[in-house]
């Protein structure tokens, strides 16, 4: 896994954790997490990760999360939806 750290300064804007993940037919470098604040500050560093991520043998990059994040990554595609039921009704 690999910690990628946004800093301005001093202070810390962002931080992204990323996995090389295997497939059959190829690699790609799977988002783990990412979070920070003032994204304008930070966002552009993406195509330096997609550079990286090719240097490596990755053919793709991949995350999971929310339909919002399509609006920023706009040269993205939503591959594949996660479906979830919620157990809490039936927990004693």
């Amino acid at each position: 896994m690999q910690l990628w750290v946004s800093i301005e300064g001093k202070e810390v804007l962002a931080c992204m954790v990323t996995q090389i993940a295997p497939y059959p037919n190829k690699q790609v470098l799977r988002i783990i997490a990412l979070g920070g604040v003032e994204m304008e500050k930070w966002i552009q560093f993406l195509p330096d990760i997609e550079h990286w991520a090719m240097n490596v043998g990755c053919t793709s990059l991949e995350a999971w999360g929310r339909k919002g994040w399509l609006r920023i990554l706009q040269d993205w595609k939503c591959s594949y939806h996660i479906l979830t039921k919620d157990l809490t009704n039936r927990m004693h």
